[in-house]
C-alpha cells in the first residue's frame, strides 16, 4: 500500500510539472484598460536572457529601450537588441497602415515569438504596455517567464485621456512628475494637463520676467487645512519653488519618450495674484500684491484695458511656446471676478472702443485676443467652460468642469471638448465617506463613479458627439501637501478613468476589473505609489437599531485582501479576528465595532470605526400651541463650537422652514432653530443634514441626530436615525459658519418615502 500511493504521489507531481503551473507564469489575462478582443490561444512563450528584441523600424529604438530597461529594473532580465530576427524566442516591433487607429496595435504571443504591430510608434508602445501587463506584477529576479499565448487587437474609444496635476497651490518635484508619467504610460493615457501658474504660486521660469520665479513663484505663509477651518490658521512658513526652463524640457522628453504630450497651463486673466505680486502694473489698481497664502478667488486679476498686459502675455507664451511642441496651451480662463474690471478707467475705456456691452464680453474679447496670437504661433488655446460666456472663441477648445452643460454646450457649437465635471473627475474630492485625509469637501467621488463615467452626454446626437475628444482626471492640489497624500487622492481613480476612457462600453464590467485590479495594484507598487486601500464602508459613524441584536455586513472593493475588526475599542491589527461572515452585535451596552482591510503586499486601510447603539421610541408630545414655522435666533459673531453660541442675539424672528432668515450673510455667524418638527407616520427616520461653508447639529427630542461639527465641514457630510411616533417632535439646529455663500438643509427617509427636503409645512413653534 505504501509503495501505491508513492507512485501515485509521483504521478501526481509528473501532471503538475506537465501543466506548466509555476510562479513565474500567468494562468490568465489582468490587463487595464481592457483591450477591445483578447483570444487566448495554446502555447506559451518563454522570456529569458536569451530573448531579442528587433524594431522593424528607427522610429521605434525608443520603444525598444524602455522594454529593455524595464525588463532588467523590475525582473532583472538583461535582453539584447539585434537587427534580424532569429528563428525562434525573440520579439518584435512592426510599423504597419493596416491598422487604421493611430494609436491601435495587434499582439499576437506564440511559442517562438511576440509580435507587436501599431499604424504608429505610439500604438506599438502601447501593445509594448499590454505586454508587460501579462508579466509577473510583482518586481522580483526571474531567469525564466513564461508568456501565455494570445492574440490581441486593441484600440482606444477616445483620443484624449488625460492626467492634471496642479503644482502650483502645492509643489512637486520633477522626479515626482516623471513618476507620475511612468503610471500614465501603463494605463496608456496620453495627456498631462500641467497647471503651472495659480494665486499661490508661479512655477515655470520666464528669463524675459525673472520676478515671476523671484517673487511670485514665492509665499510667506500657507493656511494650515481648510479656507473653513476658523479660526483661520497659517504656518508662517516660506513656500514655494520652480521649475527651470531645462527641467521643463527634461520632463517633456520624458513624456514624449513615453507618448504623452504635456499641455502647459498658464491662467490668464483670473487666478494672476502670483503674477501680479511681481508685476502689479499688469493689474487695474497697480499693487501692491502678494503671492496668496489661502485657497480661493481673489479680485485682483489682469487687466485687460491696458495694453501692457497682452504685450507681457504674449512675451511670457512666447517662452511657453519654445517648452511646449504639443498643439495646445491651456489659458485657464475660469473663476474671474469683474470686481476690478468695473472700477477700471482703462477697462472701461477698451469696452467703449471695442464696442462691449459688459464685463462678460470684455472677457470674451481677452481670450479670443490671445486665441490670435496663439493661432498665429501655430497652436491652438483650451479654456475652462466659462470661455463660453460672452461669446465663445472661434476655434477655441473646451474643457468642461462645472458640470456636463459646458461641453454640451460646445460640442453643439462644433468646438472640440474635453470633459472633466467635477463629479466623478475631480481627484481632490473625497474617495470616501469616513476617514480620509483632509480634501476639497463637497463631493464623494468614488472609484466606481469614475469607473462608471461616460463623456458622452445623452444629448448629443451622433454627429455633436465626434467633438467630444475625451477626458480627465483632475488634481489640485490645495489639500495635496505631500507626494504620498497627491497620490492617495489618484489612485486607483486614475486606473478606473483610463478604463473609461480607452475600452469600449460594451466591454466594461465593475466586478471584472476589481479582479482585474488585484494585479494592477502590484504593478503600482513596483512604481512606489501610496494608493488608496478601500475600508470596509458599509456602516456610518453612529448607527442605531430598534432592535438589540443586529448583524453587520463588511465588505470592500479589493478583492484579494482580508477584513480583520474588533469590538472592543482596539485597533484592528494582522492578528485581529478575521472576518468571515456577518458580525452579531449585541446592543444591550453601546458597541464600538473597528474594521480595516489588509492586503497581501502588507498595505492596509484607514482604521472605520462605527458605533452601534439601540433606539427606543420616542413618544410625540402635546404642545399648548403650534403656529407654522420655526423661532430662529441669529447670532453676529464668530464661533468655533455649538457650545460657544451664547448671549443675547443680534436678531430673532419666525421662519417658515429650516433655511437662512437673509438673502445674504456676508460675516462670521451662527444661528439656531427651534420648535416642533411633526412627522406624518410612526416610523424611522433617516435624517440628513446638508451644510455648506460651515457646522452643525440636529436634534430631535434632545438626541444628537446628525452632527456635522466635528473636523472640517463637509456638504452631505452625515445622516442619522431616529424612531419617531406619529406626531410633535422637538426639533432644535445649530449652525454656524465662517463667512458668506453657506447653505443648510435637512431631508429624511422614512418608510418607501425620501423628502430631500423637509417641508415647511411639518414645522411648528
Amino acid at each position: 500500500m505504501r509503495q501505491f500511493y508513492k507512485l501515485l504521489t509521483g504521478f501526481a507531481l509528473i501532471l503538475f510539472l506537465a501543466s506548466g503551473c509555476s510562479k513565474n507564469e500567468k494562468k490568465d489575462l489582468s490587463i487595464i484598460p481592457k483591450p477591445v478582443s483578447q483570444t487566448l490561444l495554446k502555447g506559451k512563450f518563454s522570456l529569458s536572457p536569451e530573448t531579442k528584441i528587433i524594431a522593424e523600424s528607427n522610429d521605434l529604438r525608443q520603444s525598444v529601450v524602455f522594454l529593455q530597461n524595464y525588463l532588467f529594473t523590475k525582473f532583472d532580465i538583461k535582453t539584447e537588441s539585434v537587427e534580424k530576427a532569429p528563428d525562434k524566442n525573440y520579439i518584435q516591433l512592426f510599423l504597419a497602415d493596416t491598422i487604421k487607429n493611430k494609436e491601435g496595435y495587434i499582439l499576437k504571443v506564440s511559442n517562438s515569438s511576440v509580435e507587436i504591430t501599431g499604424s504608429t510608434g505610439a500604438g506599438v508602445f502601447y501593445g509594448i504596455q499590454t505586454f508587460l501587463q501579462m508579466l509577473p506584477p510583482e518586481a522580483g529576479p526571474q531567469k525564466l517567464i513564461n508568456v501565455p499565448a494570445v492574440y490581441i487587437r486593441d484600440f482606444p474609444r477616445f483620443s484624449y485621456r488625460g492626467q492634471h496635476i496642479d503644482v502650483a497651490r502645492h509643489f512637486f518635484s520633477v522626479e515626482y512628475i516623471k513618476n507620475m508619467l511612468d503610471v500614465m504610460a501603463m494605463n496608456k493615457l496620453n495627456i498631462l494637463h500641467w497647471h503651472l501658474t495659480e494665486d499661490q504660486g508661479w512655477r515655470i521660469e520666464i528669463k524675459k520676467y525673472p520676478k515671476l520665479t523671484e517673487i511670485g513663484a514665492w509665499r510667506d505663509s500657507t493656511i494650515i487645512g481648510s479656507n473653513n477651518s476658523y479660526p483661520r490658521r497659517y504656518d508662517k512658513q516660506r513656500y514655494g519653488g520652480f521649475f527651470t526652463q531645462e527641467e521643463i524640457k527634461e520632463v517633456v522628453q520624458y513624456a514624449k519618450d513615453r507618448y504623452i504630450t504635456v499641455i502647459p497651463e498658464i491662467e490668464m486673466p483670473g487666478h494672476s495674484l502670483a503674477a501680479l505680486a511681481s508685476y502689479p502694473e499688469f493689474s487695474c489698481t497697480g499693487g501692491p500684491f502678494k503671492v496668496a497664502t489661502e485657497w480661493g478667488i481673489f479680485e485682483d486679476v489682469y487687466c485687460p484695458g491696458k495694453e501692457g498686459t497682452f504685450e507681457f502675455l504674449e512675451s511670457v507664451l512666447d517662452e511657453v511656446i519654445q517648452l511646449f511642441p504639443g498643439e495646445y496651451i491651456h489659458i485657464g480662463g475660469d473663476e474671474v471676478p469683474k470686481t476690478r474690471w468695473e472700477n477700471c478707467n482703462d477697462c472701461q475705456r477698451r469696452m467703449r472702443k471695442e464696442g462691449l456691452k459688459d464685463e462678460n464680453e470684455l472677457q470674451s474679447y481677452f481670450v479670443k485676443r490671445i486665441e490670435n496670437y496663439l493661432n498665429d504661433k501655430g497652436k491652438k488655446l483650451i479654456g475652462w467652460d466659462e470661455i463660453i460666456e460672452g461669446g465663445l472663441p472661434e476655434r477655441a477648445t473646451v474643457m468642461s468642469w462645472r458640470g456636463m452643460s459646458g461641453g454640451i454646450t460646445a460640442a453643439k457649437a462644433h468646438h472640440y471638448t474635453i470633459m472633466t465635471p467635477r463629479s466623478p473627475c475631480y481627484f481632490w474630492d473625497y474617495e470616501g465617506k469616513y476617514e480620509e485625509p483632509l480634501a476639497a469637501g463637497g463631493v464623494v467621488n468614488s472609484l466606481s463613479d469614475v469607473y462608471n463615467f461616460d463623456p458622452v452626454p445623452e444629448e448629443l446626437n451622433s454627429e455633436e458627439a465626434k467633438y467630444i475628444m475625451g477626458a480627465q482626471g483632475c488634481a489640485w492640489a490645495e489639500y495635496m501637501i505631500s507626494p504620498e497624500i497627491a497620490q492617495y487622492m489618484i489612485f486607483p481613480r486614475q486606473v478606473g478613468l483610463a478604463e473609461a476612457l480607452w475600452s469600449e462600453k460594451s466591454q466594461k464590467n465593475w466586478d471584472d476589473f476589481l479582479k482585474r485590479m488585484d494585479d494592477h495594484y502590484l504593478r503600482l507598487d513596483y512604481y512606489n505609489m501610496n494608493y488608496r486601500v478601500d475600508y470596509p464602508a458599509n456602516y456610518g459613524y453612529v448607527n442605531r437599531y430598534l432592535e438589540t441584536q443586529v448583524q453587520v455586513e463588511l465588505d470592500n472593493i479589493v478583492r484579494n485582501s482580508e477584513i480583520r475588526y474588533t469590538t472592543d475599542g482596539s485597533e484592528p491589527v494582522k492578528t485581529s479576528k478575521l472576518y468571515e461572515g456577518p458580525v452579531t452585535l449585541n446592543l444591550e451596552t453601546p458597541v464600538t465595532l473597528k474594521s480595516r482591510t489588509f492586503m497581501p503586499n502588507g498595505k492596509t486601510s484607514n482604521v472605520h470605526t462605527g458605533v452601534f447603539v439601540k433606539m427606543e421610541w420616542e413618544k410625540s408630545v402635546s404642545p399648548a400651541s403650534a403656529e407654522p414655522g420655526l423661532n430662529f435666533k441669529y447670532f453676529k459673531q464668530q464661533v468655533v463650537s455649538a457650545d460657544e453660541i451664547k448671549g443675547e442675539p443680534d436678531s430673532t424672528g419666525v421662519i417658515d422652514a429650516v433655511k437662512f432668515p437673509f438673502n445674504s450673510i456676508n460675516n462670521f455667524f451662527a444661528i439656531e432653530f427651534n420648535g416642533y418638527i411633526k412627522v406624518p407616520a410612526k416610523a424611522v427616520y433617516d435624517f440628513s443634514l446638508s451644510t455648506s461653508r460651515g457646522k452643525a447639529i440636529l436634534y430631535i427630542d434632545d438626541m444628537n441626530v446628525v452632527d456635522n461639527s466635528a473636523g472640517v465641514p463637509q456638504r452631505n457630510q452625515g445622516s442619522g436615525k431616529a424612531a419617531l411616533e406619529e406626531g410633535y417632535h422637538n426639533i432644535s439646529l445649530k449652525y454656524f459658519a465662517p463667512n458668506s455663500g453657506g447653505q443648510v438643509r435637512v431631508g429624511c427617509k422614512y418608510n418607501d418615502n425620501e423628502v430631500n427636503e423637509i417641508p415647511a409645512s411639518w414645522f411648528y413653534h
